[in-house]
This record gives structure tokens, C-alpha cells and sequence, in this order.
């Protein structure tokens, strides 16, 4: 089973690591499982809201078998996320959208 998880700059630490451990950890148990950690345009290092560098591949929705969008996007103290986080959110779903047409 591939898993892809979608990050972008601002994604919440423990809503990438967390998944990733777990899925990684599944995987080298031999359990058929590969994760990847992908962005919508293309790879590219992101940044996530704690400072941590993550390297991503390109996101392809028809290789994949499972979906996982990291929340996150949140300014310190703030209860609304930033432009730039909701930007990336609607253009994941029209991505998905257009993938599944």
C-alpha cells in the first residue's frame, strides 16, 4: 500500500512525523507499506510551522492508495490560518478534483 502525505510550508510537526512514523515503522515490519512525503508543486523542500525541513516529491493521486493532507497552516496565537496554507488547501482540492475527473 503507498501512502502519499501532502505537506506545505506551515504544516503542523506532529500532524507529518506522527503519520510518518507510524506508516514508516508498519512498512520496515513488512507489512506492504511505503510512504512518501509529496507537495502539489512539485519537489521541493518545505518548511514546517516548527522549522523543520522536509524534502518532498511530486504528488501523483493516481499512484497512490491512500491520501493523508497534514493540517496545520496556523500562526502562533491565531485562530485563523494563513492566506498562504488556505491557498495551498484549495489548490489540493481542486488537484484532487481534477485527478479523480
Amino acid at each position: 500500500m503507498r501512502v502519499d502525505m501532502v505537506v506545505f510550508d506551515g504544516a503542523d510537526d506532529l500532524d507529518v512525523v506522527g503519520p510518518y512514523e507510524v506508516l514508516g515503522l508498519a512498512g520496515r515490519a513488512g507489512l506492504g507499506v511505503t510512504v512518501r512525503l509529496v507537495s502539489l508543486d512539485g519537489p521541493h523542500t518545505v518548511t514546517t510551522a516548527g522549522g523543520l525541513p522536509l524534502p518532498t516529491g511530486g504528488w501523483a493521486p493516481q499512484e497512490a492508495d491512500v491520501l493523508i493532507v497534514a493540517g496545520g497552516g496556523y500562526a502562533k496565537g491565531r485562530t485563523q490560518r494563513l492566506p498562504i496554507a488556505e491557498n495551498q488547501l484549495r489548490c489540493f482540492l481542486m488537484a484532487l478534483a481534477l485527478a479523480r475527473a
